[in-house]
């Protein structure tokens, strides 16, 4: 018998750390992490491919690399206390629509959302500086992004594949700093259309 949700009791957790990786139940379709948790662990839900929701609390700080890998998640919405998202976190969710970031976080980690190919909805928040290499690589769903003027950086292929991406929305007096940021090694579609609000 699988159990369908499951809420981890901060009672039983030995420190503030969530690292459940290669012993948790993969047929686990819904997950409650508990108030008190800090860090969620390296590839803690990887291959969770019919997880679809995960509640995250205040507490968190840290999701570290491939927390969410390959995982069923619909939409997440990050508490505004996590700081730190590692490496391909939500790389291959493939039925990942939506994505609420908190202002906390700074980077944009590489293959972060890499073949989130159902991504439809992601605004970046104001304050991160840096899109990882592949962050967004073949989310073909995303047609519109807001990139604030705080980025700097936009690495390799952050943005190839986005396919049916038509706008990319900036802050006012950034489109031509932005434009010459997304080169084509950066993202495919060189003629979309950046406007300023």
């Amino acid at each position: 018998m699988f159990m369908n949700k499951v809420i981890y009791d901060s009672g039983k957790c030995t420190d503030s750390n969530f690292d459940v990786g290669g012993l948790i139940d993969r047929t686990i379709t819904e997950v409650v992490v508990p108030a008190g948790v800090t860090s969620i662990g390296a590839s803690a839900f990887l291959g969770c491919s019919i997880l679809k929701k995960a509640v995250l609390p205040q507490s968190l700080l840290r999701i570290e690399d491939n927390a969410f890998n390959t995982c069923g998640l619909t939409d997440i919405v990050i508490p505004d206390s996590v700081a730190f998202m590692g490496r391909s976190v939500f790389n291959t969710c493939r039925k990942l629509k939506s994505v609420v970031l908190p202002a906390s976080v700074k980077v944009l980690d590489i293959n972060l959302f890499y073949y989130c190919t159902a991504l439809e909805t992601i605004s970046i928040p104001k304050g991160v500086t840096t899109i990882g290499a592949n962050c967004f690589n073949a989310c073909k769903a995303i047609d519109n992004i807001y990139i604030p003027a705080s980025v700097s950086a936009i690495n390799v292929a952050a943005f190839a594949g986005t396919t049916n991406l038509k706008t990319i929305y900036t802050d006012v007096g950034n489109s031509a700093r932005l434009r010459g940021m997304l080169t084509s090694q950066v993202i495919t579609n060189i003629s979309v259309n950046i406007i300023e609000r």
